[in-house]
């Protein structure tokens, strides 16, 4: 008689005989075993045998220290494996289980022997950083994993104090020239723009000394005229006291 063994449906060796011996057995064993007889006259004949391991539960993660910021959604994972069928749940580091329900959301994933723990912090806050624990437990033993969360710092900006009223008035002005005010030419039409407070009061006060020099008052403006007239009487007074000697 020939006896081919069959793991999980995948031959791995044939053995001749009816008994199938496995030393030192493990978690790793554990699955379903095939066992079939022939003796070339079919057809052949088959059982199916499945093998369970009693085992303690084992926990591993893959991250241990996980980084958010605040207002993130953050989910924490880790595994287990235990037989029989362990108890899964989550607590925080001082031993408050997290149930289901508010902004944290625990999910169990099982297969077989195996479960994938993952636990959903919908936003997270302040008060949510700190260490988190995955727990596994059955008849044989327990055991528990840690996961640290800790706060990645929001990127910082420069700071830029306020812009006043009164700054934004010095430091923008716009003046139309053309409209003759200042001592400018009314020929020139074009709008200016001026960003530095103290360039505007040069020009203003420049503006203002050109004003007073190129635009005489009505004071000066008399006395030049009574030079003028003195000037002229006295040309046309010469002028005839030439004329009657000449005659």
């Amino acid at each position: 008689m020939r006896v081919t063994c069959c793991v999980c449906c995948v031959s791995v060796s044939a053995i001749n005989g009816s008994v199938f011996n496995i030393t030192r057995v493990n978690r790793l064993h554990m699955g379903a075993y095939l066992c079939i007889a022939s003796n070339g006259v079919p057809p052949t004949v088959s059982k199916r045998i499945m093998l369970i391991v009693h085992f303690p539960p084992m926990i591993w993660i893959q991250n241990q220290l996980v980084g958010a910021r605040v207002g993130q959604q953050m989910t924490l994972e880790c595994n287990s494996e235990a037989y029989p069928k362990s108890i899964n749940y989550w607590t925080r580091e001082k031993g408050e289980i997290i149930a289901q329900g508010g902004k944290y959301e625990p999910v169990l994933l099982d297969n077989a022997y195996k479960v994938h723990m993952k636990l959903t912090i919908k936003s997270v806050g302040a008060h949510d950083f700190g260490s988190y624990k995955c727990v596994s437990k059955n008849s044989l033993g327990e055991t528990d994993g840690s996961i640290k969360l800790y706060d990645i710092p929001a990127p910082s900006t420069p700071h830029r104090p306020p812009i006043t009223t009164t700054e934004l008035s010095l430091a923008t002005e716009w003046r139309l020239k053309g409209s003759g005010a200042d001592g400018l030419s009314p020929q020139e039409n074009e709008i200016l723009e001026h960003s530095d407070p103290e360039k505007v009061t040069r020009e203003r006060t420049g503006a203002a000394d050109l004003k007073l020099q190129g635009r005489p008052n009505s004071k000066s403006r008399n006395s030049v005229a009574s030079i003028i007239t003195t000037s002229l009487c006295i040309y046309y007074a010469l002028l005839g006291s030439v004329i009657m000697c000449w005659l």
